[in-house]
Order: C-alpha cells, then sequence, then structure tokens
C-alpha cells in the first residue's frame, strides 16, 4: 500500500477513524480516482449533476455562487481537508450549488457514488461520519432560516452575510447591490448602507465598488454574538 496515500485517505473528513483495514480495502477495492491539478483549474461547474463524492486532499479552492435570483454573487476560499457539498449525491436536488477553481496546485480525491454506497454499507465509521456531517448541514440551515425577533438590523446584517458561507472563517466576498440587501432584509437601502459602514469602521468588512469584502468570517460571527 502507498503509505502516502494511506496517510491523505486517513486526514479526510468522512474518513477519519477509519481502520487502516478499511483503509486497504477502499484502496483495493473501490473505485476512486486521485490527481494533482494546478491552480487555475475548474473541478466542478455550478449546476452540474453530482455524480461523485469529491474531496480535497490538498491544497486551496475558490467557491463561486450565484444566487437563485441571479441578484448576486458569492465567492470564498475553501483549505484541505474538505468534502466538496457532500449532500447533494443523495437526495432531489443533486446540482452543484457553486462553482469550484483551483487557487493553488492541489490533490483532489473522487469517488463514484455506487463505491461510496459500498463503503456507507460496509465501514461503520464512514457511514456514521457522513451521517454527522450531514446532520451539522441541516442543523445550520434549520438554525439559518429561525426568526430573529427583535434582533437588530447589524445582527440580522451579518446573519444573511454569514448564512451564505460553506465554512464560518476565512475570506469571504460578495458581489451584491445594497439595495438587493435592503429587499431581502426587507428595509432601506440608506439603512443597509448605514449598518455596512458601521462594520467598515469596525474593521469587519470593506465596501468597495467590486462588492463587499471579509478578509475573516469568524470575526464577523464574533462580533454578532456579542
Amino acid at each position: 500500500m502507498d503509505k502516502r496515500i494511506h496517510f491523505l485517505l486517513a486526514s479526510l473528513p468522512l474518513l477519519q477513524g477509519v481502520s487502516a483495514a478499511d483503509v486497504a480495502q477502499i484502496l483495493d477495492h473501490v473505485g476512486y480516482e486521485l490527481r494533482n491539478t494546478t491552480a487555475g483549474r475548474r473541478i466542478i461547474l455550478q449546476g452540474d449533476t453530482c455524480q461523485h463524492l469529491t474531496f480535497l486532499v490538498e491544497g486551496s479552492l475558490q467557491a463561486d455562487c450565484r444566487s437563485a435570483d441571479d441578484r448576486y454573487t458569492f465567492t470564498e476560499t475553501l483549505q484541505a481537508p474538505l468534502v466538496v457539498e457532500p449532500d447533494v449525491l443523495y437526495g432531489i436536488q443533486r446540482q452543484y450549488a457553486c462553482t469550484y477553481t483551483t487557487t493553488s496546485d492541489c490533490v483532489v480525491l473522487t469517488l463514484p457514488k455506487n463505491d461510496v454506497n459500498q463503503m456507507l454499507a460496509s465501514i461503520e465509521v464512514f457511514r456514521l461520519n457522513y451521517l454527522n456531517l450531514l446532520s451539522t448541514l441541516a442543523i445550520r440551515r434549520r438554525e439559518a432560516t429561525q426568526p430573529q425577533e427583535g434582533a437588530s438590523l447589524r445582527s440580522r446584517l451579518i446573519r444573511f452575510l454569514a448564512n451564505h458561507a460553506s465554512v464560518p472563517s476565512g475570506h469571504k466576498h460578495f458581489s451584491i447591490r445594497m439595495s438587493d440587501i435592503g429587499d431581502y432584509l426587507g428595509v432601506s437601502r440608506v439603512l443597509v448602507s448605514d449598518v455596512l459602514h458601521e462594520l467598515a469602521t469596525d474593521q469587519l468588512l470593506s465596501i468597495g465598488r467590486a462588492g463587499i469584502e471579509i478578509p475573516a468570517l469568524e470575526r464577523l460571527v464574533t462580533d454578532n454574538k456579542t
């Protein structure tokens, strides 16, 4: 067995805690593809049907997501190790929500759906890891839709920005008009502008003609809890 591949697999989300024997089984019997990819290569297009479980093993990706109503785009940088949109492999909606492009030299692992089915049936730790990840995603999305009775506009705006992220940390970018944010939150453009400039003064984000830059989402999220 290639020790490097063994180490890479064992460090991935969903595979952490899987025994050496099960990792060997994956290498011997599962139709995985492990490939090196240079920076600037698009590996997934928004709207593509998910046929594989995709892991970012090494490197970083840029995720670009366009809203369903075509009014804004959201961009975030994602670091390995990472499993890409694990919830779209099963269910009614199986289209990717974002386009993913490598921003560094990367190692990408893909597992065909049939082999994922086999692993779910035969490797208990993998099955539990997958269920735990899906449960976490479901809880986050449920919390995102809960009403914020009595919340300030600052808190609501931070929540709107943060809820788009697949990971609650790192650099994020919105290309969006203040008037559209106002429409989503049910307030005027002027009020949105006032709050965004407050956040910019607090150095939690910056505002420019290209949109809203959030250098570290974790700082913005922490501010929302204070």
